[in-house]
C-alpha cells in the first residue's frame, strides 16, 4: 500500500515538473505572439498635406521584446534537463527576462510617442515623433502576460524544492529490494542440491 501511494506521489512531481516547464513555454510564446501585434497607431503630418498613418509592432516599438520572448523559450526548456545548480541558473535568467519583458513593456505604454519613432525613421526617412500616437489593446495584454510569467517563474522556483527528491525516490522504486534477492537465492536449484548433498532440509 506505501509503495503504491508513493508511487503515486513521485507520478505527481514528475508532471509538476513538466507542467510548470510547459507553462513557461507557453507563456513564452504568448510574449512572441504579443510582441508581433500592432501596438501603436501613429499619425504623422504629411509635406504634400493630409496625414500619415504607421503601424508600430511591439518588436518594433521594442527590439528587445522578440529576442526576450525565445530566450524565454530557451531557459525554459533547458529547465528540463537541468539539475540543482543549473536550474536555479536557469531560474535566474528566466527572473531576468520577465523584468526584462515588463520594463520594456511599461516603457513603451508610458511613452509611445518615443517608442514609436524607430518605426516612423523607418517608413519617412525622419528622426521625428508623430503628432499623435494611440496605444492599441495588445501592449496592456503583453503586461498580463509578462506578470504571468514572472509569478510562474517564482511559484516554479518553488516547487522545484521537490523535484531532486523525486528524482531519487524513483531510483529506490527501480531497485529490486535485499530480502527478494535473498529470496530468490533461496529458491535457486543449484543451492537446494547443495543443501540436499550436505544432508539438509532445503524446505
Amino acid at each position: 500500500m506505501s509503495r503504491a501511494s508513493g508511487a503515486g506521489r513521485s507520478g505527481g512531481q514528475r508532471f509538476g515538473k513538466g507542467a510548470w516547464v510547459l507553462i513557461l513555454i507557453v507563456l513564452a510564446g504568448a510574449m512572441f505572439l504579443t510582441a508581433t501585434r500592432e501596438w501603436l497607431l501613429t499619425e504623422l503630418a504629411s509635406p504634400a498635406g493630409g496625414t500619415q498613418q504607421i503601424i508600430v509592432a511591439g518588436s518594433e516599438a521594442s527590439e528587445v521584446l522578440l529576442a526576450v520572448s525565445l530566450a524565454g523559450v530557451a531557459a525554459a526548456l533547458f529547465l528540463s534537463i537541468a539539475r540543482r545548480i543549473g536550474r536555479v541558473v536557469g531560474f535566474v535568467i528566466l527572473f531576468g527576462i520577465g523584468a526584462a519583458w515588463l520594463a520594456s513593456t511599461v516603457s513603451v505604454i508610458v511613452d509611445p510617442g518615443r517608442a514609436s519613432v524607430p518605426a516612423v525613421r523607418a517608413a519617412t526617412g525622419l528622426e521625428v515623433v508623430a503628432d499623435q500616437v494611440s496605444l492599441s489593446a495588445w501592449p496592456y495584454v503583453a503586461l498580463v502576460v509578462g506578470a504571468l510569467f514572472l509569478i510562474g517563474t517564482v511559484t516554479a522556483a518553488v516547487m522545484s524544492r521537490g523535484w531532486d527528491t523525486s528524482s531519487r525516490f524513483e531510483r529506490a522504486q527501480t531497485r529490486p529490494p535485499a530480502d527478494a534477492d535473498a529470496a530468490d537465492d533461496g529458491l535457486d536449484p543449484a543451492n537446494s542440491w547443495d543443501a540436499q548433498t550436505r544432508g539438509e532440509d532445503p524446505s
